[in-house]
């Protein structure tokens, strides 16, 4: 996993959000400290970038899943403001 997050700090949004797609497949086995750390403050950071047609698409096709998954650690009601803008960003477009 260490690789993984890694690849959340990427040069290419495009690797960022590929490695946000994998983390997303087993975040379940993921401690919520871990998510909190490692996978929230680059997502964020992507979601607020994202200013690409084909960066929008792939985020807001994810963006139901992440929130999903952060329900679970009940991470969705600490990153909700963040959460909400971009949902009003897509929303928007």
């Amino acid at each position: 996993m260490p690789e993984l997050y890694e690849l959340l700090h990427d040069e290419e949004i495009f690797i960022r959000i590929e490695a946000i797609e994998a983390i997303c497949h087993v975040i379940d086995a993921i401690d919520t400290k871990t998510i909190e750390k490692e996978l929230i403050p680059p997502l964020l950071k992507v979601l607020s970038l994202s200013n690409n047609d084909e960066v929008e698409l792939r985020l807001s096709r994810l963006f139901g899943s992440i929130v999903h998954s952060l329900i679970k650690s009940e991470l969705h009601i600490k990153y909700k403001e963040q959460l909400f803008g971009y949902f009003k960003q897509i929303v928007d477009h």
